[in-house]
């Protein structure tokens, strides 16, 4: 009998209320538990946005470490409805920040624990000794079979690919921010650029599940939507830009 796992891309609305902001993926999620969702997929840096300016008295306030009150959230909430919780975050480490992801199993463990691994999340201006990347493409295993992920621009750069494919994964979970500035036609410049996310997705070879945050009031808005890709390179199911959305899937 094949088991079939329904899972929720959730791309929340993010303003510059962290508290807000977490209470809003609490409540998608919730949304999402009531849709029957086993797993929720949030986007990068998804109770803050990715709004770093490379100044430190800006920027920590933004960051949490693992564990920290945010994500500790998730973890409960993973435990009090035995789902799996994805999320992206701005992960403090002493005096280091790493734009990470965290991945929370039924029973509120961590599972998967990402840090970007290139530096195209911050400025070249940013002080490397406290914006710093990852090493490494983890792999947890899960009732998905094997999950790694590919933060944001990972997705591109070709040495980091080359070592995620090397994981031999069955899922790529994959949370971004793709942002268009507010001055062009938002729509028309996504419809250009999607079929180059499109063809790199296909590359994988297996599902990948995206998730873009939604954060509209920046003057380079990040445009939200959910993708779900299955492994034969077919587009299955995807949310609308430019609104806040929880696409359910049902990967087999």
């Amino acid at each position: 009998m094949e088991y079939t796992v329904k899972i929720a891309l959730i791309s929340n609305l993010v303003t510059s209320n962290i508290s807000k902001n977490q209470e809003r993926m609490l409540k998608l999620a919730q949304d999402a538990v009531n849709m029957d969702a086993e797993m929720v997929i949030f986007p990068e840096a998804a109770a803050t946005g990715l709004v770093i300016n490379g100044k430190a008295g800006h920027d920590y306030p933004l960051t949490e470490s693992i564990p920290g009150p945010r994500n500790k959230e998730w973890a409960i909430f993973a435990e009090e409805f035995g789902i799996y919780f994805e999320a992206g975050l701005l992960e403090l480490d002493e005096q280091v920040i790493y734009d990470s992801a965290v991945l929370f199993d039924p029973s509120g463990e961590l599972v998967l624990h990402h840090r970007r691994n290139d530096r195209g999340w911050c400025g070249d201006n940013f002080n490397p000794s406290i914006y710093q990347i990852g090493s490494d493409i983890p792999v947890a295993d899960t009732s998905l079979g094997k999950v790694a992920m590919l933060i944001c621009g990972e997705l591109w750069q070709s040495e980091i690919y080359n070592q995620f494919k090397e994981r031999d994964v069955d899922v790529l979970i994959y949370p971004f921010t793709k942002s268009i500035s507010s001055s062009t036609d938002i729509v028309s410049a996504w419809v250009k650029e999607f079929p180059k996310y499109l063809e790199r997705w296909r590359s994988t070879h297996v599902p990948v599940l995206a998730s873009n945050i939604y954060e509209p009031d920046e003057r380079k808005p990040a445009i939200g939507g959910a993708w779900y890709m299955d492994k034969y390179g077919n587009l299955r199911k995807s949310s609308p830009i430019k609104q806040e959305s929880i696409l359910i899937i049902d990967l087999k």
